[in-house]
């Protein structure tokens, strides 16, 4: 084992530092002053460690071993002499020579402030020189000494013989900010003997929120801000953020280092229509410094939730899940519509609270191409009367096939009014294509010739249809639409005229 190197004083030793001397902060109001009662070490502690340091410095390696192992390289006895290596030959001659009688009982410290017009301390102060054993104490201070048993309760001690019993004496401190800030102030305490410095920093929390932010957005639509933290000090922060609002989150602890600039995001997230107003607030754990922002945040007509795209024939059903959340702690049934009449399914779908469930839409165009539209999922309630088709643009989704089981159907009273807001719906873009023919009709014929071709049309259902008629081919030629009564059976006549010879397909 080998003593300590010399100190390196080109390396920067700033953070020991802090770490060493650390900082008392005190909290209060605005215009409020604090009085308190500051506890200061009966012995120079930074002192005696800079003693004990000077020296091991000194030290053989041998010597340095030999304490290491029985534990003295920080004994009085090591600090005694470094320390007569600074005092003169009177002064170590009044040192060994004065007798125990005529030693001061206390040493007086003038004191300093570096801010003294918000921070008040005694001008002069006295420290106890060594502390006293209990009983003259007690003596001294005219008590009785008592025997305390479990028939009694013990008396407590009184503030200045419990403080010199910890090896504390007490200065009173008051502290009168005028408005919120920071007020950092050092106390020099001077004495023939030694010097001391303590460092205080007076917290005053703003009343009011230092800023307000305003956030706008689609319900089912996140936005975040990054609220920028910085840290001017050479201590690592740690922030505990408290955020209050509905739809209104954010990390509950945030970190900041020495020299940094950190981003706090908070994101505004509602799932409906709303106005909500919340607040932010980041309190540091090292100084107590605390920041509170006014939120606000308001959540508009909710965009599609997703944007859904089925391929099908025509003429065929076709099977479409659709996942349907539901993000509250309510048990919600939602009433199912939809703009397209070629769209269908249950009713009503009932979702557990923060679950989601598939939703299966039937789709079966009737002709081909696009079809866009949307399918809305809105909360039912108990007492919500039943809308008129012929007044509601939306048809009930499950009016063509498949009605819902109206046992499967629950109605439940949410304790959030604002639930009977909540809206969701989805895009639809339907491509239809056409399916396989229904018949093929083979014809002879001479080019440059017309020939008349009768196609059967048949009506099953008990109501008219309009149907238009899309030619693929220049040789092709018929009316663009034609009307069928309910139960009829209609010959579509197209004429056919070829310009060229050869084997053609033509629709």
């Amino acid at each position: 084992m080998k003593p300590p190197s010399p100190i390196d004083y080109s390396i920067s030793l700033e953070e020991e530092y802090n770490k060493a001397d650390p900082v008392l902060y005190l909290s209060c109001k605005p215009h409020q002053i604090l009085d308190i009662d500051l506890k200061v070490p009966l012995t120079n502690e930074a002192k005696e460690k800079a003693l004990a340091f000077a020296a091991q410095q000194q030290m053989s390696t041998l010597e340095y071993e030999r304490r290491a192992i029985t534990g003295t390289l920080e004994s009085s006895t090591i600090r005694v002499a470094i320390a007569l290596l600074g005092l003169t030959k009177i002064e170590c001659l009044l040192l060994f020579n004065i007798s125990k009688l005529k030693k001061p009982k206390s040493i007086l410290y003038t004191t300093e402030l570096s801010l003294p017009a918000h921070f008040n301390i005694p001008r002069k102060i006295y420290i106890p020189q060594i502390p006293e054993p209990p009983a003259i104490q007690t003596q001294s201070l005219g008590i009785q000494p008592e025997i305390i048993t479990g028939d009694q309760p013990p008396q407590k001690q009184l503030p200045s013989t419990q403080a010199a019993l910890e090896g504390t004496v007490s200065i009173p401190l008051r502290f009168a900010p005028l408005g919120p800030g920071r007020y950092p102030c050092k106390i020099l305490l001077l004495s023939r003997y030694d010097v001391r410095v303590y460092v205080v920093e007076g917290i005053v929390n703003e009343q009011e929120p230092e800023a307000e932010l305003l956030f706008k957005t689609p319900a089912f639509q996140p936005l975040t801000q990054h609220i920028p933290i910085r840290n001017e000090t050479k201590k690592p922060w740690k922030f505990q953020a408290k955020v209050e609002g509905e739809w209104f989150h954010g990390p509950p602890i945030l970190h900041v280092g020495p020299g940094k600039i950190v981003q706090y995001p908070l994101t505004f997230y509602p799932i409906l229509e709303c106005e909500i107003m919340g607040k932010l607030t980041l309190e540091n754990e090292v100084d107590g410094m605390a920041h509170s922002i006014e939120i606000d945040g308001i959540g508009t007509k909710p965009m599609a939730l997703d944007h859904i795209v089925i391929d099908c024939k025509v003429g065929n059903v076709t099977d479409k899940s659709i996942i349907v959340p539901n993000y509250t702690k309510s048990l919600l049934t939602f009433k199912v519509t939809a703009d397209l009449s070629i769209v269908w399914g249950n009713s009503y779908i009932t979702i557990e609270p923060d679950s989601s469930v598939p939703y299966t839409l039937h789709v079966c165009p009737w002709k081909r191409g696009e079809f866009r539209g949307a399918i809305t999922f809105t909360v039912k309630r108990r007492n919500e009367e039943e809308s008129q088709e012929e007044t509601d643009p939306e048809k009930d989704i499950s009016s063509q096939e498949t009605p819902s089981d109206p046992s499967t159907i629950i109605f439940e009273e949410y304790s959030d009014e604002k639930v009977k807001n909540l809206k969701i719906w989805y895009h639809l873009d339907i491509h239809s294509f056409p399916g396989p023919p229904v018949d093929t009709i083979e014809l002879h014929c001479i080019a440059l010739e017309t020939v008349c071709i009768e196609i059967p049309i048949s009506n099953t259902k008990d109501r008219s249809i309009r149907m238009d008629v899309k030619l693929t081919s220049s040789a092709l030629s018929g009316p663009e639409e034609m009307r069928l009564h309910p139960l009829k059976c209609v010959n579509y006549i197209v004429w056919y005229s070829p310009a060229a010879t050869g084997y053609k397909e033509e629709r």
